[in-house]
């Protein structure tokens, strides 16, 4: 006789507040830093050569924040150029990672998230992680392009 027991917190069909992938991405770019800096600032931040002539100053690094919206829900994204020195101030790395890392890349942190306040099923709840973590590699390839050129 099998009797269904549950584990207060692992309903099947638990209330959820919030769902949310986050992803992180360090896309090698084989130019210099200066080069990924001037990429991203003018093709994804927007920065002119107007702007950046009244400040009278040389960019010298660039990175910010950019939050949007789509048909699975909200996504925020934090995104510039990075050193191979940097990147364990943002990534997580095992031991023998260190050797593996671009000495310049583009780092890509992507937080997919939704609200839904309502019961959900299981199989709904992995269907929307599953869309969302495959949405970030996807966003990820498009500021990629976007930054890179191509």
């Amino acid at each position: 006789m099998q009797t269904d027991i549950q584990l207060q917190g692992f309903e099947s069909e638990p209330f959820l507040e919030r769902i949310g992938v986050r992803s992180r991405f360090l896309i090698p770019f084989a130019e210099s830093f200066e080069t990924l800096v001037q990429n991203y600032a003018s093709r994804y931040m927007g920065l002119t050569s107007t702007a950046e002539s009244r400040l009278d100053a040389t960019l010298v690094d660039i990175g910010g924040p950019l939050n949007f919206k789509d048909q699975l829900g909200n996504f925020n994204t934090m995104s510039g150029p990075m050193k191979s020195d940097q990147v364990s101030q943002f990534i997580q790395l095992l031991e023998d990672e260190d050797d593996e890392l671009p000495d310049v890349g583009l780092y890509v942190d992507i937080d997919y998230w939704i609200t839904p306040q309502k019961q959900l099923k299981s199989v709904d709840i992995l269907k929307t992680i599953r869309a969302f973590a495959q949405a970030a590699w996807t966003r990820s390839d498009q500021i990629q392009t976007l930054v890179f050129g191509g």
